[in-house]
């Protein structure tokens, strides 16, 4: 527990990086705001994670089944808006040159869904799977795997795609991500830490790319 706090305490002691990006991963309020042109071109060359919170689903469905996640029948999907929002994100990082190697997801439909219409692939791994509700023992399980992924460096000159939800990333890192569609910048530090930079707004992505 007081690791956890020291961590959160550290990363958001660091100064924004994108335009009003909140230190609590909260981007609801900068849709209509372009990515700052500093942040562009650092991750043009490569060196940062990018958590997307899965893309905006319907939420008129619920989860029904956690033990089946191959079956997107039983689950909360994304929505037509959704959908859009991947396709748009990852259409936005390639015309802005921002270059994508790695890319992996929880294997809920709606996360992996976001990561294949915005990049076309993505490696399943099972505990990035929503850990809400999923006991104590396996939450600290998938918050101990979740910072080894933020803090591992990417391939040089590239960055690192992880797809996934809303508590793990809280207990992982502290950051809270809003709205769904956000994407959370960290910073590894190639000692095994890392630290946060910013939340993008889902409209963010393409805005900016417009502006190119």
């Amino acid at each position: 527990m007081l690791s956890r706090i020291f961590l959160t305490i550290l990363m958001l002691g660091f100064p924004w990086q994108a335009a009003l990006a909140s230190s609590d991963g909260d981007a609801s309020q900068t849709s209509h705001l372009a990515i700052s042109s500093d942040l562009v071109d650092e991750l043009r060359g490569g060196g940062f994670i990018l958590y997307i919170r899965h893309a905006a689903t319907d939420h008129d469905v619920e989860d029904t089944d956690r033990d089946n996640l191959d079956n997107c029948t039983t689950q909360r999907p994304l929505s037509e808006l959704g959908r859009d929002q991947s396709r748009r994100i990852g259409d936005a990082l390639r015309k802005l040159g921002i270059p994508v190697a790695k890319i992996v997801a929880s294997p809920y439909c709606r996360a992996r869904n976001t990561a294949i219409l915005a990049f076309g692939k993505a490696e399943l791994i099972d505990d990035l799977k929503f850990s809400l509700g999923s006991g104590d023992e396996n939450t600290e399980r998938q918050t101990t795997v979740l910072r080894a992924l933020l803090a591992e460096v990417p391939a040089d000159g590239t960055n690192t795609v992880i797809a996934g939800h809303t508590a793990n990333l809280r207990e992982a890192s502290g950051v809270w991500p809003k709205p769904e569609g956000v994407t959370v910048v960290f910073e590894p530090d190639g000692a095994g830490a890392f630290r946060y930079r910013a939340a993008i707004h889902p409209d963010s992505w393409p805005l900016t790319a417009s502006q190119q």
